[in-house]
This record gives C-alpha cells, sequence and structure tokens, in this order.
C-alpha cells in the first residue's frame, strides 16, 4: 500500500468519525474542509475517496448510519 493511500484512508476514517455527529449540511461541509486541509487533500478528493469507498455520499452514510444505531 502506497502511502497516499494510507494518508487518504486516514482522511476517511477522521471524517467518517466526525459525521458521527452531524448538525446540518453546512456542519458536514466545515467538517469536511478542516480533514481535507488537515490531510493536504482537496474537499472533493475528500469526498470522492468516501464515495469510493462506501458508495454514498457523507449525507447519506450517515443517515443510514444513525438509522441503523437508532434500532
Amino acid at each position: 500500500m502506497k502511502i497516499v493511500d494510507i494518508l487518504s484512508e486516514d482522511a476517511v476514517k477522521d471524517l467518517e468519525k466526525d459525521l458521527k455527529h452531524p448538525y446540518s449540511y453546512d456542519a458536514i461541509d466545515h467538517m469536511m474542509t478542516t480533514i481535507a486541509k488537515r490531510h493536504n487533500i482537496t474537499p472533493k478528493k475528500l469526498h470522492d475517496l468516501f464515495v469510493e469507498k462506501h458508495g454514498k455520499i457523507p449525507d447519506d452514510w450517515i443517515k443510514q448510519e444513525t438509522k441503523h444505531a437508532s434500532k
């Protein structure tokens, strides 16, 4: 595995963790921007990596996660 792949995976993991407590679309956007800066990638790249891993956008992923958590 390349170092870029490891760093990208870390960025996606950070977003997964932070998405557990979203408040709005703007909050998710802010989280993604902050995490992307921390990992030296663009928010678009983080979004694309997240979709590549999960097959859905962060907004839809968290809706599914919170639905499962409330069961």
